[in-house]
């Protein structure tokens, strides 16, 4: 339980931190993280698999919670994200963040699915 904790705790921290604020020190990494996440399809894919694996960590430390904590969880997690993102840009929120909270939730939707499928998979055996 505890290593499962510690998991958690640096997934959340790493979905969290904002990666952009690395661009401000090189050039390079600015260009390579311009590429991979400036395609829509690219945002969604890794928001959505943050936040799947983040359901799906949920599921197996909780494993007694009903669904609507575990993504109740992740959609505290969503929001930190978000307003971090905002606090470091200095923007309000707008469609972009709407947008992005959907696709978070719609990835906890899916590592809580399989999360709990997991649980009853194994329970059988």
């Amino acid at each position: 339980m505890t290593r499962r904790l510690v998991v958690l705790a640096f997934w959340v921290a790493g979905i969290a931190f904002p990666m952009a604020w690395f661009t401000r020190f090189s050039d390079t990494f600015d260009r390579a993280f311009t590429t991979l996440f400036t395609p829509v399809w690219s945002h969604v894919v890794m928001h959505a698999f943050l936040f799947a694996v983040l359901a799906w960590l949920l599921t197996r430390i909780l494993p007694s919670q009903p669904l609507a904590v575990v993504l109740g969880l992740v959609m505290l997690v969503a929001l930190l994200q978000e307003g971090v993102q905002l606090l470091y840009t200095g923007q309000t929120p707008g469609a972009d963040e709407a947008f992005d909270l959907l696709v978070d939730f719609g990835g906890g939707v899916m590592g809580a699915a399989l999360g709990k499928w997991w649980r009853a998979r194994t329970a059988e055996r």
